[in-house]
Order: structure tokens, then C-alpha cells, then sequence
């Protein structure tokens, strides 16, 4: 015989989730920022432009079943970012509700072995400056807590204007 012959099969690992995990006595939680054009930013490298509508992306898993919530929130003296809504597992357009709440509460995750559980938390940025979003994970046994912090950046137009004067015409030496 001039080849090897054997039997194969295919299966799939996640070999690395993107996002910060943290894990407590129940479940993991890995986190990451989504635009409205659903890309996804590493939450360390993660900057917000005002007025555009974003989402924190809370994905959990365990090795037992358990029921989580999430509370999120940011600073309820000098708040920054209002949040606009949250989904669970099933996942629409970004809401824009113009909301200014400083917190938001989401209820309802279901945490099985072998499947992940998924939230995500929207909130739109209204001013510019130093923000951050504080997320709480509650199971009936045990909590976790993360701060990410971030920049939110105004956006501004460039506006580029070509003067004829000066300027060469197609075809002509210089």
C-alpha cells in the first residue's frame, strides 16, 4: 500500500474566547463590547464614540445548572453613558431609547452544562469623557463583579479644501 488509511472525525474547541472571563464557585463569565455594525472589541481595547449605541456582551458558562442575573450599572452622580435595554439569547437590532438610566438589571439566564448562556447589556454614550460600566454576576451561591473602564470620544467631521491657485492642470509640465 502506498497511503496510510484511517478513520476521522471532526470536532470543534474553542481554543480562545476574546473578552475578559472571570470565574466564580458557579459559572464563568467572559466579556466583550459590540458596535451597532456588531464588531467586537476586547474590553481593555475598547473606546466609545458619543451618541452611538453599544453593547457589553456577557457570556456564561458552568459545569451545573444555575440561574444568574446581572446587574450593570455606572456613575449615578456624573453619568456619562445611559442604558438603553438588554437581550437574552436572542439577539435584535440595538434599541435606542435615548434612555439616561445609570443602571439596568437583566433576569433569566439559564446556565447548563455545555451550553453557553449569553446577555447583552446596550448603552449609548451622551457625553464625552472617562466612563465605565460596573457588571455584578449573581448566582444563588456566589457573585462576581468587574469594572471596565473606557474613553468616549466625540466625533468630529474633517472638512479638506483644494485651492485651484497654485495648482498644476493634467497633462501640463511643473
Amino acid at each position: 500500500k502506498l497511503g496510510l488509511y484511517a478513520e476521522t472525525t471532526t470536532e470543534e474547541i474553542t481554543v480562545f474566547e476574546a473578552g475578559k472571563t472571570t470565574c466564580n464557585k458557579e459559572v464563568c463569565a467572559s466579556f466583550k463590547f459590540l458596535d451597532s455594525g456588531f464588531n467586537s472589541f476586547e474590553t481593555k481595547d475598547f473606546k466609545a464614540v458619543k451618541d452611538e449605541v453599544y453593547a457589553l456582551e456577557i457570556a456564561l458558562s458552568g459545569k451545573d445548572f444555575a440561574n444568574a442575573i446581572i446587574k450593570a450599572s455606572t456613575s449615578k452622580d456624573n453619568p456619562k453613558i445611559g442604558f438603553q435595554g438588554s437581550d437574552v439569547d436572542v439577539f435584535a437590532e440595538m434599541p435606542d431609547t435615548n434612555s439616561m438610566d445609570s443602571s439596568i438589571e437583566v433576569q433569566g439566564l439559564a446556565v447548563e452544562e455545555g451550553r453557553e448562556s449569553k446577555a447583552r447589556i446596550y448603552f449609548k454614550p451622551f457625553l464625552a469623557g472617562s466612563s465605565n460600566v460596573s457588571v455584578q454576576v449573581i448566582t444563588e451561591k456566589s457573585s462576581s463583579s468587574q469594572n471596565f473602564p473606557f474613553l468616549i470620544i466625540e466625533e468630529k467631521n474633517l472638512t479638506a479644501g483644494f485651492s485651484p491657485a497654485g495648482s498644476q492642470e493634467a497633462g501640463k509640465n511643473f
